[in-house]
């Protein structure tokens, strides 16, 4: 089987100008892992990709270590589990 067999076609996409929480929504609006992100709609150059793991290790993971600063979350469990 080659690549081409197995790519998704009609991809997702945004540009560099729009907010991590917009390709965030977009994610999970469709279901998906992954967007295409193109210079603009109109002319779509492929810069980059952006993943659900990304968002995950850059935008939430930068976020709890703010949270956890000022006060702790109520998600983390202390202890002995």
């Amino acid at each position: 089987m080659l690549a081409k067999d197995c790519v998704t076609k009609n991809v997702t996409s945004r540009t560099p100008r729009k907010t991590v929480w917009s390709a965030a929504e977009l994610l999970k609006t469709h279901d998906i892992g992954a967007l295409v992100v193109v210079s603009s709609i109109s002319d779509p150059l492929l810069e980059g990709i952006i993943t659900d793991r990304d968002l995950c290790c850059s935008v939430v993971a930068a976020n709890a270590r703010r949270t956890f600063r000022s006060r702790p979350s109520p998600w983390l469990v202390w202890g002995q589990v």
